[in-house]
């Protein structure tokens, strides 16, 4: 009654209410099931209607919107068609990446390049698609994108009991509809799907306790070396030798398959451009689009406006702060219990994005897993979304969710991305948790000591 009063009074609708509790209850409000589902069906009901219009008036050039087709999808089905056409060991030509890309898309402008700076063997996945015409490869591609987020989901679902089954329709409108998953990664063209599958691949074989297939899981995500920064030092701090024996194994036979791909010479020019693209992603080069990124360094440069001494002063100090953190966790990984264990991947998978050098917004997509084994923590034995999901864990799904829907246009004309800061605290969130797992663990294995002494 005297909401309804308040809005008579004024003629406006009311805020959120003030106070912890009246907060709780106005989050709750919103984030009923049936308006998060309402929400989700109609964001991936316009990006079909979007996605059918930029099909129906692609010319070959551009589409209707003005970026072409896939946006940078033309860089891969380009990278398969230079190894179609020429010599596999030119695959990192820049000057023929660049010819090939102006060829397929001639309507672009002249000084827009996109060049390839994957590894060898994960251009052997276009070289099929580059055989079709431009639009069909596009669309072929946009299929295989949703068939890898569904599967990478499919695979999270069978390890994930404590969250209820009815909500995993609402967990999947979601994630489908997650701004890095619906524009980034399928009408952007990018490849993210393929390292959100390999990851729910590792936390797969990780929770059946099957070390060698985490192992060979996480060489997958060699075709983007920054999604490792984090996650091989924590399995090196953890003392996982056998998950670690899988990595090398798996990155061995990738290595084989690139030499395969493009021969020696080509795989010898993947780690000169790489130290080429290193310079100029961190060199803040005019044209680099420093907003589509969330890792603190390019934070830092768009804070600071530009590369200085100062963006690796904060850097170092963001790593000397965080790193004796995230060690100790590392240290305890299998010895405080699954859920410490869930909670310490999840918050590494969610600092990887951020202490790093590289991590696109598309990148971002992994969050999802993250987001995914901390539900699942927070639901234990209640079995209950909305009974264990406090606010805190459901401000953070909020913030998660919309933030990136305008965060790069926030950081183009301001300089201040704020997803960084939001996927910061969110990991730091996570690894609070960890702690507090942690030690209920001891305190519990202490009181059953207690009552059952030798």
């Amino acid at each position: 009654m005297h909401r309804e009063s308040e809005r008579e009074a004024t003629g406006r609708t009311p805020g959120p209410p003030h106070g912890p509790s009246a907060f709780r209850r106005w989050l709750g409000q919103w984030l009923e099931r049936d308006k998060v589902r309402f929400v989700c069906g109609a964001v991936l009901g316009m990006a079909l209607l979007l996605s059918a219009v930029s099909f129906a008036t692609f010319d070959g050039h551009a589409t209707a919107f003005g970026p072409p087709l896939g946006a940078d999808f033309a860089g891969f089905y380009a990278a398969g068609t230079l190894l179609n056409e020429y010599p596999p060991d030119q695959l990192y030509n820049f000057e023929v990446q660049n010819r090939t890309y102006h060829r397929i898309l001639p309507g672009a402008p002249s000084v827009e390049k996109l060049p390839y700076v994957y590894p060898p063997f994960f251009s052997l996945l276009f070289r099929p698609l580059a055989l079709l015409p431009y639009a069909w490869a596009y669309a072929v591609w946009l299929s295989l994108s949703v068939s890898l987020c569904l599967a990478a989901l499919a695979l999270m679902r069978t390890g994930l009991a404590a969250i209820p089954r009815g909500e995993w329709a609402t967990i999947l409108l979601l994630a489908l509809s997650f701004e890095p998953v619906v524009l980034e990664c399928w009408f952007g063209g990018q490849t993210s799907a393929f390292g959100l599958l390999a990851l729910a691949l590792a936390l797969y074989f990780e929770r059946r306790r099957r070390p060698e297939g985490t192992g060979l899981a996480l060489a997958l995500c060699l075709y983007k070396p920054p999604l490792l920064l984090l996650l091989l030092p924590m399995l090196v701090v953890a003392r996982r030798w056998r998950v670690l024996l899988g990595f090398v194994v798996g990155a061995s036979a990738l290595a084989g398959v690139s030499l395969l791909a493009v021969g020696w010479n080509g795989c010898l020019a993947y780690p000169r451009l790489l130290t080429g693209f290193s310079r100029l992603s961190m060199g803040g080069q005019p044209g680099f689009p420093t907003w589509k990124f969330v890792d603190l360094s390019s934070f830092f440069k768009m804070l600071l406006g530009g590369p200085s001494l100062l963006v690796w002063v904060l850097l170092a100090v963001s790593a000397a702060v965080a790193l004796p953190f995230l060690a100790h966790a590392w240290w305890r990984l299998d010895r405080a219990g699954d859920d410490h264990r869930k909670l310490v991947w999840a918050g590494t998978l969610t600092a990887t994005l951020v202490l790093n050098l590289y991590v696109g917004v598309y990148d971002t997509v992994v969050v999802v897993l993250g987001a995914l084994l901390t539900t699942d923590v927070l639901c234990g034995p209640e079995r209950s979304i909305g009974r264990a999901l406090g606010p805190t864990l459901k401000t953070f799904l909020v913030l998660l969710y919309l933030v990136p829907w305008f965060s790069q246009h926030v950081a183009r004309a301001t300089g201040f991305q704020p997803y960084t800061l939001v996927l910061a605290a969110f990991g730091a969130y996570q690894f609070v948790l960890a702690r507090r797992s942690a030690q209920a663990k001891a305190c519990a294995t202490t009181i059953v000591g207690r009552k059952n002494p030798k």
